[in-house]
C-alpha cells in the first residue's frame, strides 16, 4: 500500500472515501471522477499515501525508576532503597537493557504480524472537476 494513490473528496479530515488504493496517480483522478460523479462531489483531491510506522520505545530508565518506586512503597517509602537500586546499575548495563527491550518489541511485533493501517497523505493536490462531471 505504501507509494501509492488515493483520492478523496476533501483535503482535510480522514481519507475513508476511496476503497481501494492505486498504482498511479491518474488511476486514482480517474476513479475518484467516477466517485465525484456518483455523489456528485464538487472537489476532488488525490494523494500518494505514506504508511506511517511507529517507532516504538520501551524506556530502559523508565522500567528502572518504576522499579525503584515500587520498592520504597513496597518497604514505607524508603527512598535509599530505591536510589541505591537505580545507581547499582553501569550506563553499560542500562544501554544492555535498553537494546534488549527494543528487540523484545520488535520481535513482539513481528510475531503478532503488526501491520500499520495508518498513513499519511503526501503529494495531495486539487483536480478540477468540470460541472458535467457531477451531474
Amino acid at each position: 500500500m505504501d507509494g501509492k494513490w488515493i483520492y478523496n473528496d476533501d483535503e482535510s479530515g480522514v481519507w475513508n472515501k476511496c476503497d481501494e488504493a492505486y498504482d498511479t496517480r491518474e488511476e486514482a483522478i480517474a476513479a475518484g471522477r467516477e466517485a465525484a460523479k456518483e455523489y456528485g462531489w464538487t472537489d476532488l483531491f488525490v494523494a500518494r499515501k505514506e504508511i506511517a510506522k511507529p517507532k516504538i520505545s520501551i524506556d530502559a530508565y523508565e522500567i528502572l525508576n518504576n522499579a525503584a518506586l515500587e520498592l520504597n512503597d513496597r518497604y514505607g517509602f524508603c527512598t535509599e532503597l530505591g536510589e541505591c537500586f537505580l545507581s547499582s546499575f553501569s550506563d553499560t548495563e542500562r544501554s544492555l537493557l535498553q537494546e534488549m527491550l527494543d528487540k523484545a518489541m520488535t520481535e513482539w511485533l513481528k510475531s503478532i504480524n503488526y501491520q500499520s493501517g495508518l498513513f499519511i497523505c503526501c503529494e495531495m493536490e486539487r483536480v478540477p472537476i468540470g460541472e458535467e462531471e457531477t451531474k
